[in-house]
């Protein structure tokens, strides 16, 4: 299963079973009041101390009345983990991994989901308060009846679970500490019909309290609701049972992986706890097996630095591979199109290691061409086309000459790199700051922690160790994003396609403060000579400056880049390198574009087929 389609999952059932939790909580903390209303002081605060909302609750509104308490738990947008925005999130992992979720399931969180989106407090008040979440638990039981019901118990239901599971064992806990430490107005109180009421609406707000009569009467100790909300191996709210179920779900999902991945990965199972102690009582700790959670989340494991993959060896520098290329470019519009100016980067990039042999630009209808370089050292064709036309051809022929790229250097540290710094965010100021698409936002910032650098270790390494990781984490799956997508919409995602990879990367490495670069080209075939690549798109990868200058790395492939990779134009990201971007005057509001690439080995004396530097109308 794919990583992304198994965090899908797991956070489906996350965010239902934090919608349903909220709603038992509001039902009971609402009744609780209707029944003892002498007894009530500050009778909503509570909810805030059990899920830790004080400060965004303050934020957005001034006093702890009903109305406000209400709206801010179940649809205030502000709250990420209102119920309105828990049903919402769910709905959105739901609709990701619908290809592993039954109609049944569907239908009844999407409907879920269009009503939610209605909610507002007169509703709510209209309806009754009491009514309101009676439905809304109905709604979530019959949500938790298509899931047991519809769906194969297979790896994605294990992942499923995951997600139920250890959220319950979180809201449990979460409430019994709170109760235990903020609840109770003073300690002469223990014991007293306020506290026992308390403890409970707490039974309540987890369906508990028949099962709790069943097991131990009709008479409330504090003991013992604690007891059995811990280690009740039945109930399935209780501590004890989630946990249990935890290591279940991920002993079964350690069982389908690879014995080799089983025999490296770790198992999170051993580090959750299954043995609790409560005064003297203890519980037997469960032997559970190895397996490999932590590699099953991914697509595949991350490879070390030394063993990235590199499709060709690069130790060869006299090794020059020579391609013809053919980029065609054609508009259409709906109505005819006039006063037509375009930006035209096709021209490949001359560097050390590739040279440009020859290049010709050609447009249909003729159009009036200057050319020159931008901020970037990038060549750009500007043409214009002032008669109507209906159709717009754009035709690049380039023949380059690649040679394969130096090799990596691996001695300059972190913390030696660091020391130029001032020097080096002045220099390339551009290429360490955030750009259009690639913002330094809240998301981006978390990802970056989990792959931050260690102090000692080479630059060069920790270079590929991102390239490796961000090829690993995210699956290549056109459609998914846009042209316009930023790093946001591809870590919400979960996928996207090279141009998405190359942001990211450059976007952790720029707040790792290694300057990282755009760049924009082709990926020429391994093919036989004189065999055209076919149907086929732009490349996109990245370039880092290191102190011996600038290397590129592929994390599409999650590698290196080889003598097969031929650069166009570099940037700080695509808005800067996009191979044709412009503007026309039309009647009509649609246009459609196609692109068609041929890139073959090129023959010998090829170069004399081309006036070098020609612009030919």
């Amino acid at each position: 299963m794919l990583k992304r389609i198994a965090g899908n999952l797991f956070w489906l059932t996350r965010y239902l079973e934090r919608a349903e939790w909220r709603a038992r909580l509001l039902d009971v903390n609402y009744r609780l009041l209707v029944e003892n209303p002498a007894e009530a002081k500050d009778e909503w605060w509570p909810l805030l101390a059990v899920t830790g909302e004080w400060d965004l609750f303050a934020e957005h509104y001034t006093g702890y009345d009903e109305r406000s308490i209400l709206a801010f738990f179940t649809f205030d947008p502000h709250n990420l983990s209102s119920i309105a925005s828990c049903i919402e999130n769910a709905r959105e992992n739901c609709r990701a991994a619908r290809n592993r979720i039954s109609s049944e399931l569907w239908l009844e969180i999407n409907t879920l989901h269009l009503e939610a989106k209605r909610w507002t407090s007169d509703l709510m008040l209209t309806r009754g308060v009491a009514p309101f979440f009676a439905e809304l638990r109905e709604r979530f039981y019959r949500i938790s009846g298509a899931m047991q019901s519809t769906l194969p118990r297979d790896s994605g239901y294990d992942f499923l679970n995951l997600g139920r599971w250890l959220e319950a064992a979180e809201n449990v806990t979460r409430l019994l500490d709170t109760k235990y430490h903020f609840l109770l107005p003073s300690p002469a109180d223990a014991g007293s019909p306020l506290d026992l009421s308390q403890w409970a609406a707490l039974l309540r707000s987890a369906s508990a309290l028949e099962a709790y009569r069943n097991a131990y009467g009709n008479s409330i100790a504090v003991e013992r609701v604690v007891e059995f909300m811990l280690f009740d191996q039945a109930f399935p709210r209780a501590a004890r049972f989630c946990v249990e179920r935890l290591e279940l779900a991920l002993n079964r999902i350690a069982s389908s992986c690879p014995a080799e991945l089983q025999a490296v990965a770790e198992n999170p199972a051993a580090k959750v706890p299954t043995a609790y102690t409560l005064g003297s009582k203890e519980l037997p700790r469960r032997r559970s097996r190895a397996g490999c959670t932590n590699t099953c989340l991914r697509s595949r494991p991350i490879a070390p630095p030394s063993a990235m993959k590199s499709s060709t060896p690069i130790s060869n520098l006299n090794n020059l591979m020579r391609y013809r290329i053919r980029h065609v470019t054609r508009f259409t519009y709906e109505q005819p199109a006039h006063e037509s100016h375009n930006e035209i980067r096709l021209q490949p990039r001359d560097s050390v290691r590739q040279r440009t042999l020859g290049f010709r630009l050609e447009t249909t209808p003729p159009a009036a061409v200057i050319n020159y370089r931008d901020a970037f050292g990038n060549t750009v064709h500007a043409i214009s086309i002032h008669p109507p036309h209906t159709e717009l051809m754009v035709c690049a022929d380039s023949l380059v000459e690649r040679m394969a790229p130096r090799e990596l250097p691996n001695d300059d540290r972190f913390e030696h790199f660091l020391r130029s710094d001032r020097m080096r965010s002045q220099e390339e100021y551009d290429f360490l700051s955030p750009s259009r698409y690639i913002p330094f936002s809240e998301q981006l910032k978390k990802f970056f922690w989990m792959v931050r650098p260690r102090m000692n270790e080479p630059v060069a390494d920790y270079s590929r160790r991102v390239v490796a990781w961000v090829c690993d984490q995210f699956a290549y799956e056109p459609g998914t994003t846009d042209v316009h997508s930023d790093v946001n919409q591809v870590l919400s995602a979960g996928a996207g396609v090279c141009q998405d990879f190359a942001h990211l990367t450059i976007g952790v490495l720029r707040l790792a403060g290694v300057p990282a670069r755009y760049v924009s080209g082709y990926l020429a075939p391994r093919l036989d000579r004189n065999r055209p690549l076919g149907d086929q798109a732009s490349h996109a990868w990245l370039e880092v400056m290191l102190p011996e200058g600038w290397f590129g790395f592929d994390p599409t492939h999650g590698s290196r880049v080889t003598d097969h990779h031929i650069r166009l134009a570099v940037g700080r990201d695509y808005a800067d390198v996009s191979p044709v971007r412009g503007v026309y005057r039309s009647a009509g509001r649609q246009q459609t574009m196609r692109v068609s690439l041929d890139i073959t080995e090129a023959d010998p004396g090829d170069e004399n087929t081309f006036d070098q530097g020609a612009i030919q109308q």
